[in-house]
């Protein structure tokens, strides 16, 4: 094997294992985000405002 065909061979793979990765990471995030929220005692609305009835629209 010449090193030219060494490294045609391990473009696609570096493409792959990055792919790879960055997907993992796109999935994993929210995946540990939801766990650590949930036996956390986290509030996720401090200063929301109440909501305003229907009728105050129309």
């Amino acid at each position: 094997m010449t090193r030219s065909s060494r490294k045609k061979d391990a473009f696609p793979l570096l493409l792959l294992v990055s792919a790879s990765l960055l997907m993992l990471a796109i999935v994993a995030y929210p995946l540990f985000e939801t766990f650590r929220l949930s036996v956390t005692n986290t509030n996720l609305s401090p200063d929301l405002p109440s909501l305003v009835a229907p009728d105050k629209h129309i």
